[in-house]
């Protein structure tokens, strides 16, 4: 979840090749072996369907590329190929492969002191690298960019590209290590899931990126107090204190910035021109978008038409929601909402049946975070929303309704 795409491409590989190898799929889609009911069978049938809806708008999408630019076809059977598996096929074999191993006996808990460690070890090298810019990917002697370099500090990016796709991630294993360390707080393994949660969330404030950290505190907080028992309440309201106060250590130099009467609105939040032309991309292409395949040409063309041609960086939306009606239009959305709304039927059910808001939390906090970044197209990001979609489906088994659930269990 915390590690760079092609670490993430190999094990996801591993685990498709494990599980085509095993016929690991015909176990796991077999309702009598996922037992409490039919209930996790249907949550299985609404991921799937979903899925399956959102792949086809990207057909959609695709025909109309190949007819309008035949010369590209190749490339754009490539590229759309490469977004419908991050999107959608990968997720589903990440899923299936988690549930298979638990039908192996494989159980989160007997990771939960490995990845705690981990973590940790990442959270060390992290502020080694926010001081002195260690850069170990490209060499023990390398150091980070200048341009990560603000406000006396380094950007910390782990060993990801970028700060703040790692830092979007972390916000993920923040909220899913902090919901398994609620859900089992009766069990031994619970201060290892707070510990890396807090670890996790250390590591989110090295990278000194705002919205993650402002999200994550805002569920989290939002989450401990919801969640604990009255009589623990006083302890979250002092935890969502902690986390306010680092919070506004990591941020605090980077966030004056915004302040900052003597610059326009514009250089204080570039996004604001990147929102700008996308904006009326998808204003003047509002069915189909400019094109998935074509959408840096073009956005390059409405920059410099618009009057943004001096813009020294004239990046992609940043805003996944902005990005997809640009380039795919209304009919690339609906295949976002899609995605969206199997996901929230599925954290509905897991609330209701198992007491549990965590999937929910998690769907909300990937529902924010594109407001600010292009994260459903970020292979870092969706790695890590799948890989904690599979593990809330399997500890929903292992919560002490769902082991009532089985306990009552009638074939």
């Amino acid at each position: 979840m915390v590690l760079p795409p092609a670490f993430q491409a190999i094990v996801t590989a591993s685990l498709a090749i494990w599980l085509t190898a095993k016929k690991g799929w015909r176990v796991v889609l077999n309702p009598d072996n996922l037992k409490l009911s039919n209930t996790t069978f249907r949550l299985f049938q609404v991921l799937l369907v979903g899925l399956l809806i959102s792949s086809g708008f990207h057909i959609v999408n695709l025909i109309a590329e190949l007819i309008t630019a035949p010369n590209a076809g190749f490339k754009t059977i490539v590229k759309h190929g490469r977004l419908i598996g991050k999107q959608g096929v990968w997720g589903m074999f990440i899923v299936v492969s988690f549930q298979y191993a638990y039908l192996r006996h494989w159980r989160p808990a007997k990771f939960a002191r490995f990845f705690a460690v981990f973590l940790a070890c990442l959270a060390a090298y992290m502020t080694l690298q926010r001081y002195w810019g260690l850069d170990w990917v490209h060499g023990f002697s390398a150091t980070l960019p200048d341009h990560r370099f603000a406000y006396g500090v380094y950007r910390s990016s782990g060993f990801m590209a970028h700060p703040l796709t790692l830092a979007f991630s972390c916000m993920l294993v923040v909220l899913l290590s902090f919901g398994l360390g609620v859900l089992f707080r009766q069990k031994p393994e619970a201060k290892w899931w707070f510990s890396s949660s807090l670890m996790a969330f250390l590591c989110l404030v090295l990278t000194g990126s705002r919205f993650p950290i402002v999200v994550t505190i805002l569920l989290l907080g939002t989450y401990a107090l919801h969640a604990l028992a009255k009589a623990h309440k006083i302890y979250s309201v002092l935890f969502l204190l902690v986390l306010v106060g680092v919070g506004v250590w990591g941020i605090g130099h980077r966030s004056a910035e915004l302040l900052d009467d003597s610059r326009s609105w514009t250089e204080r939040v570039p996004r604001l021109v990147f929102w700008d032309v996308h904006w009326q991309m998808f204003q003047d292409h509002p069915v189909l978008g400019v094109g998935y395949t074509q959408k840096k040409i073009k956005a390059t063309e409405y920059y410099e038409k618009m009057g943004y041609e001096s813009l020294e960086r004239k990046y992609s939306a940043h805003n996944i929601y902005l990005q997809t009606l640009a380039d795919s239009g209304i009919v690339g959305l609906l295949s976002i909402i899609t995605i969206f709304s199997s996901l929230g039927l599925v954290g509905i059910q897991i609330l209701r049946k198992w007491k549990s808001p965590l999937l929910g939390i998690i769907v909300t906090s990937t529902f924010l975070a594109g407001m600010m970044q292009n994260i459903l197209r970020d292979s870092e990001f969706l790695t890590a929303l799948w890989v904690s979609l599979a593990i809330c489906l399997v500890i929903i088994r292992e919560s002490p309704v769902a082991r009532n659930q089985i306990e009552n269990f009638e074939p």
